[in-house]
């Protein structure tokens, strides 16, 4: 694993700006693969291929060095040769020329190491996953793309919070229905393996449970926007309701508007919701912001945001409102 972060770091240093044409690839989609690569999400299979894209990006990379050295050389090669010290306007085109032979040398030197360490991902991918306990921490990537179901489900009771939530994760890419109930106790305070989940495994179980169309789930996840509209830990669940289309979200987001938590974000959610009772809730929101006369500064600026995104939320809802024209900005 210290290889893979070591090889996958030096690629995003080197590699994070540079887009060379013919490869067929999207190198920005290679840089956040690599970059998941660094963190350990990707299986196997996944970190395979990520690598040999990667390789491939840096072999057309060396490939422009290559074409670059040829064009300063038939240029400026004679005067090069000729002089002992570059100076005044052949500064420039050197200075170019050596970072053109940097990038070409590390990019010979990349592209076989990320070939290499691909090939033993692929040899690792035709193996079964090793089993993992009290002393061997499970590699929940690996685990998903093999659809080991069954020691998913363990992972969710381990103890570090990290694995427990990428495995919370993995079982509802998988739409696992059996993790249904252990997600479920997690959601009340009780892990699977002993003692209560902290809040950052709370939040990937409500982000995993929205996969999960059923009315228990429905109904657990409002019970927890209710039960954590104090601590600000609300907003997964109504979000989650939202893509379930469940109209009982509509209370607790109107709860959010006149001097609540994140007002931006729970208009945007009522307009998602498509529930025509959000009409009047957000035209009071409107009536109540346009009111206001905040100093000028970082509070005129936030009314302004909140208004302009009640505005947008309403027109969505009630194709009969218009926004104001001097208020039709791009959206921050």
């Amino acid at each position: 694993m210290r290889r893979t972060r070591k090889l996958a770091l030096e690629y995003r240093m080197w590699h994070e700006h540079r887009a060379p044409e013919g490869t067929g690839l999207d190198p920005a989609d290679v840089h956040r693969r690599m970059g998941s690569l660094r963190k350990g999400l990707l299986g196997p299979v996944a970190a395979a291929s990520a690598l040999r894209d990667a390789a491939v990006i840096v072999d057309a990379e060396a490939a422009a060095c290559v074409e670059t050295i040829k064009r300063i050389d038939t240029e400026y090669g004679t005067v090069f040769r000729r002089v002992a010290y570059v100076s005044g306007e052949y500064l420039a085109p050197y200075e170019h020329l050596l970072v053109a032979r940097d990038g070409l040398a590390r990019s010979r030197r990349l592209a076989p190491q990320l070939r290499s360490l691909a090939g033993r991902y692929e040899r690792r991918a035709q193996r079964r996953p090793s089993a993992f306990g009290a002393f061997r921490r499970p590699h929940v990537a690996t685990l998903k793309e093999a659809g080991d179901t069954k020691r998913l489900l363990r992972a969710l009771g381990h103890k570090d919070d990290e694995i427990c939530g990428r495995a919370a994760t993995a079982l509802s890419d998988l739409h696992v229905t059996e993790a249904v109930e252990p997600l479920l106790a997690i959601l009340d305070g009780r892990r699977p393996g002993g003692g209560e989940p902290s809040k950052k495994v709370r939040g990937s179980v409500v982000a995993a449970l929205t996969a999960f169309h059923e009315p228990r789930v429905a109904d657990a996840l409002l019970r927890y926007a209710y039960e954590h509209a104090d601590d600000y830990d609300d907003f997964g669940a109504l979000s989650g309701l939202v893509q379930m289309g469940d109209a009982r979200a509509l209370e607790p987001l109107a709860a959010h508007l006149p001097g609540g938590n994140l007002p931006n974000y729970a208009v945007r959610l009522l307009a998602d919701l498509g529930d025509p009772r959000a009409i009047p809730i957000l035209r009071d929101f409107i009536g109540e912001l346009e009111r206001r006369r905040p100093p000028e500064g970082a509070s005129l600026r936030l009314r302004d945001l909140d208004l302009k995104a009640a505005r947008t939320a309403l027109a969505r809802l009630d194709p009969e409102h218009h926004p104001p024209q001097d208020d039709n900005r791009a959206e921050p």
